[in-house]
Parts: structure tokens; C-alpha cells; sequence
């Protein structure tokens, strides 16, 4: 559980997953999401990488409204493309944390490749 928690902290200083909600947003028990596509995808698919499986979600939530008002650069939410920087609001409530560490896993696992890689392209 320790490395769990190391791995988190580098994350957070990394700004590139998410990171605890910030004090006005604490109150209304969001946590925010950094995060790049990786592939041309849609909002919902985004949301539905972190959210529990039967979770309703609609444009009218309120976690919904917070990241069209974070992504003002995003025209069309049904395809966001490929490499575009995403601030993603989910809120506690919905959260599946199980779906997110598992996020969390996968990402220290292709950057420490990634890590690898430019280590051995340096030699």
C-alpha cells in the first residue's frame, strides 16, 4: 500500500493524472482529473473510466457542467481529439476508486517504460 501511495504523490507533482480537488472545490467533493487523450474519443468514455458502472450521468451534473467550463478549447465533446488536454471533474460520489487505481497502475507502467526507453536511447 506504501508504493501505492508513493506512486500517487509522483503523479500528483507530475501534473499529469489527477489531483485532490482544490479548496473551493473541496466542498462540493470533486476530484480533478488531468488528463491527455490518447486517442479521438468522447466525453462519456472519458467519464466512464472513473465513474461507477451503473452511474447515471447527464449534461445537466453538476461534475459534467464543471469540465465544459474547465475545456473551453474543446468544441465537440463527442470527439475530443487525440493529444488534447483535458480537466476532468469527477465527482466523489460517482468515483469508482477501484477503476482508478487501476488508471493510476496502468499509467506508472508505461511511463516507467517509456523511462526505460529513453535511458537505453541515452547509452
Amino acid at each position: 500500500m506504501q508504493l501505492r501511495s508513493i506512486a500517487i504523490y509522483v503523479i500528483l507533482m507530475m501534473s499529469l493524472t489527477p489531483s485532490i480537488s482544490t479548496a473551493k472545490d473541496a466542498k462540493n467533493n470533486f476530484i480533478i482529473l488531468k488528463i491527455t487523450t490518447q486517442k479521438k474519443q468522447s466525453l462519456a468514455r472519458l467519464i466512464s473510466k472513473f465513474v461507477k458502472s451503473n452511474s447515471v450521468i447527464r449534461k445537466t451534473t453538476p461534475m459534467v457542467q464543471k469540465t465544459f467550463k474547465a475545456n473551453p478549447h474543446i468544441k465537440s465533446w463527442k470527439k475530443i481529439p487525440k493529444k488534447t488536454k483535458v480537466k476532468l471533474y469527477i465527482s466523489k460520489n460517482f468515483l469508482d476508486r477501484e477503476r482508478l487505481d487501476k488508471y493510476l497502475d496502468r499509467w506508472l507502467r508505461k511511463e516507467k517504460k517509456n523511462q526505460k526507453g529513453k535511458e537505453l536511447r541515452t547509452k
